[in-house]
């Protein structure tokens, strides 16, 4: 698991500075039935595999505070068991980490993820919105791979730190750096190619209101898979957000980017793309229901090895039926297409929703389900790909108020 032991030593180095820190500790453990009729999304009839067994999803989260401080550490691990398909199951294990720093007039964050994921000679990510997911920041690495035949495993770190400047009441400075790495047990040209990203990000901030501020950000960043083209990408933007609460929040975002690829000594192509670069979302409180709504588009590296023009909407909506119970209707797309410099990229469209319930039944036991539809079609295939999978389980959240 490359470059975990980096990320090991920065939690353990952020332990330390949170020793004298007020302490909380929150377990989660998920345990569900599973089936799936179509578990690696293949378009071909007979290379489709159902499954049925098990799952196990595992996470605890750790705090500290201080007056002026934060530490939060979340490992997780992720597990599924199925006895007549041994060769499907899959283990996962994540670690979220973030802690921040703050003076009268500075604030210092960062923003540390690394995971190590079971491929089924593919990656699709889930229609529902997690913990990790953020207003106007899909996850990094979130792209769509081709089904395949054998197993794969994909490594990913990422590294965001960033430093807030007040320089009065309603004018700021922002500066963010940005350090992605992911890296794969088989790499297959076109699909899953080992890649570094980086980015360097400064806004000049006015604050509008008490909750509505306008951001001007410039932002240059680099993409480096192994093997082809190294493409450097810069451009500008304004963001509108306005945080009416802690669960209320919207934002609007506009801007220009431009790539330029550089061929390297194996041959890798050369040229730029252009164009338009933003996004729009909110994530509103209701009385008894909560959405959340984010689309984005731009300029993105690709497990392809290219850099690529990816559409990409996440949506969920929650209702409250009764004080102990909800349902949930979710939708994640995704759409790449070739920037116009890389005209080998095979143009692909993925697509998940999911319908599911939860039922607090005691103070530390929630039963959960789930129906979740996936849909994959790549611009060269004959058939989609799609599936359905269905999910019953118990969660248990001692800590759960």
């Amino acid at each position: 698991m490359r470059k975990s032991w980096a990320f090991g030593a920065l939690v353990v180095l952020n332990c330390g500075q949170a020793t004298a820190a007020d302490w909380s500790f929150d377990p989660r453990v998920a345990v569900s039935g599973v089936y799936n009729d179509n578990v690696r999304l293949s378009d071909i009839p007979a290379d489709q595999i159902s499954v049925s067994g098990a799952d196990v999803d595992a996470q605890l989260r750790m705090r500290g505070t201080t007056p002026r401080s934060f530490f939060e550490v979340t490992p997780r691990l992720r597990s599924t068991f199925y006895p007549s398909e041994r060769d499907q199951e899959a283990d996962d294990q994540f670690v979220r980490l973030s802690t921040g720093f703050s003076t009268q007039r500075t604030r210092t964050t960062l923003d540390a993820n690394w995971s190590h994921v079971t491929m089924l000679g593919s990656y699709f990510p889930t229609a529902s919105i997690g913990g990790g997911d953020v207003l106007g920041q899909p996850n990094p690495g979130d792209g769509v791979t081709q089904a395949g035949a054998r197993n794969n495993a994909r490594d990913l770190i990422e590294f965001t730190p960033k430093f807030d400047l007040e320089l009065s009441e309603r004018h700021s400075l922002e500066f963010q750096l940005g350090y992605l790495d992911a890296a794969y047990d088989i790499q297959v040209p076109g699909d899953t190619v080992d890649f570094k990203s980086k980015y360097v990000r400064a806004a000049y901030v006015r604050r509008l209101s008490t909750t509505s501020r306008l951001s001007l950000r410039g932002a240059y960043s680099t993409y480096d898979p192994d093997a082809d083209a190294t493409t450097a990408a810069y451009g500008m933007d304004a963001l509108w957000s306005n945080q009416i609460s802690q669960t209320s929040e919207w934002y609007v975002r506009a801007g220009l980017n431009r790539a330029e690829s550089t061929p390297t000594s194996t041959g890798g192509s050369a040229g730029w793309d252009s164009g338009f670069g933003g996004g729009a979302g909110v994530r509103w409180a209701f009385e008894v229901s909560q959405v959340f709504v984010d689309l984005e588009h731009g300029l993105q590296p690709s497990s392809a090895g290219e850099y690529v023009t990816r559409d990409q909407l996440r949506a969920e909506w929650t209702r409250r039926i009764t004080p102990m119970a909800n349902v949930s209707l979710g939708a994640r797309v995704i759409a790449e297409t070739g920037a116009s410099n890389q005209s080998g990229f095979q143009d692909r469209t993925y697509a998940a929703g999911t319908l599911g319930f939860d039922w607090r039944w005691a103070r530390q036991w929630t039963l959960i389900g789930s129906y979740d539809y996936s849909l994959q079609k790549y611009s060269n295939a004959t058939n989609n790909a799609d599936s359905n999978a269905f999910r019953l389980g118990i969660v248990w959240e001692p800590n759960l108020r």
